[in-house]
């Protein structure tokens, strides 16, 4: 039976495989969870970019198509998908008009009876237009043609193909074609019927297959953070509809997970083509983003004395926090001081699971807000704040906070 990849959800069933999928991902991820810090994948800012191409490719003419794109992390967990981009592919080539048609009875090797005379018209690629409606010829004598004449050709149309179906014909036969409508055909009956008229592949065409080789080639939006090597998207993905919003579950064109290099590096691959030819994949783009924000970066209190260095006030000095010998907070410019940016804001948790983000004005005075820490900030557990260092080199002080914000010292 068929199962998830890392915990063997068992995929079929009341649950979609989707949610299953989604689950055995976001338990995977956080096991891998290490309290590094880090940046949740955020979804794409824009639209994708893209540019339809009128060759090349075999998407139906007279149709727009919609798009969207969504981004994949490291986990295999989604981003919301983007807004939709769409794109109309060139009008097929109109049908052609009836031909006229007159029979002559002094010439020829057509027999008595009725015939039927259709049109196509002929892209430049060879694509042919469905068929007119039929003229038809009487001919009461043997021995007989049939002269044809269309009308101008239509814009975009190179010929006419001539299709004739007779007395005794299960089907069309295609007899010629007309390059020069100024010209008259003629069907003298030395082009016998097809025998085997039936056979799709000399069969009329049945719809109009004019224009149908449009493509459309996309770029995805944050080209910089998508094809950074090693960056935070792992994958990207497009999905396509026919009408606008309305994306069956079956709408994911495709996956773009392919390196510049066959070695892995060089970034992902910056492009994607859409030529009519793929068979939409199971999946719908995202409304809300699956991604995970990666766990806090945690700092453990003890094993060091160092001052704690806020970051910079408005004249961009630094206040340093540190102690009197009796335990007192006292905070104290640092001219010098070197701040780690990458070690965000300072938050501590209480005892009682209540985090508060620790400040110090422009004129040093300490105060506390009850928030909650970014994915960068720098994160002391409760009881685990950082040690402060005192006049006395011996004895250093654990800072805490307590439920109601205060905040306090302990000998360490």
């Amino acid at each position: 039976m068929a199962s998830t990849s890392r915990f063997s959800l068992t995929l079929g069933g009341n649950l979609s495989d989707h949610d299953k999928q989604l689950i055995d991902r976001v338990l995977a991820a956080l096991e891998l969870h290490d309290h590094s810090g880090g940046t949740k994948l955020a979804d794409p800012s824009t639209t994708p970019t893209g540019v339809l191409s009128t060759s090349g490719g075999h998407l139906p003419a007279g149709t727009t198509y919609y798009y969207r794109v969504s981004y994949i992390d490291q986990f295999g967990l989604e981003t919301a998908a983007t807004e939709e981009i769409a794109f109309t592919t060139p009008l097929p080539l109109d049908v052609p008009a009836t031909p006229t048609v007159t029979v002559d009875s002094t010439s020829g090797l057509l027999t008595v009876g009725v015939f039927y005379y259709s049109l196509s018209a002929v892209d430049a690629d060879g694509n042919q237009t469905g068929l007119s409606v039929p003229a038809t010829a009487t001919v009461i004598s043997g021995n007989s043609t049939v002269n044809i004449t269309a009308r101008t050709l239509p814009d975009g149309a190179v010929k006419y193909n001539v299709w004739r179906q007779g007395p005794r014909s299960s089907s069309y036969t295609m007899i010629g074609e007309i390059t020069d409508p100024t010209v008259v055909f003629q069907d003298n009956g030395f082009v016998p019927d097809d025998p085997l008229a039936c056979d799709p592949t000399t069969l009329p065409p049945a719809v109009n297959q004019t224009n149908a080789t449009s493509m459309v080639t996309f770029a995805p939006p944050d080209p910089d953070i998508v094809g950074a090597e090693g960056g935070p998207v792992k994958a990207w993905r497009v999905y396509r509809a026919s009408a606008s919003g309305s994306y069956s579950v079956n709408s994911l064109l495709g996956e773009v997970n392919t390196t510049v290099n066959q070695d892995g590096t060089g970034g992902l691959l910056l492009y994607f083509i859409d030529d009519g030819t793929l068979i939409p994949l199971a999946g719908q783009p995202r409304e809300l983003s699956e991604t995970l924000a990666p766990s806090k970066q945690i700092i453990g209190g003890g094993g060091g004395n160092d001052a704690l260095i806020f970051p910079a006030n408005t004249d961009g000095s630094h206040y340093r926090l540190v102690c009197a010998d009796d335990g007192t907070l006292v905070t104290r410019l640092s001219p010098g001081g070197y701040y780690d940016p990458e070690r965000g804001n300072v938050y501590l948790f209480s005892s009682g699971s209540v985090s508060y983000r620790l400040q110090v004005d422009d004129d040093g005075l300490l105060y506390t807000t009850a928030a909650v820490a970014g994915a960068t900030d720098t994160v002391y557990p409760a009881g685990r704040g950082p040690d402060l260092p005192s006049p006395d080199p011996l004895i250093s002080y654990k800072l805490g906070v307590a439920d109601d914000g205060s905040l306090l010292t302990t000998e360490v």
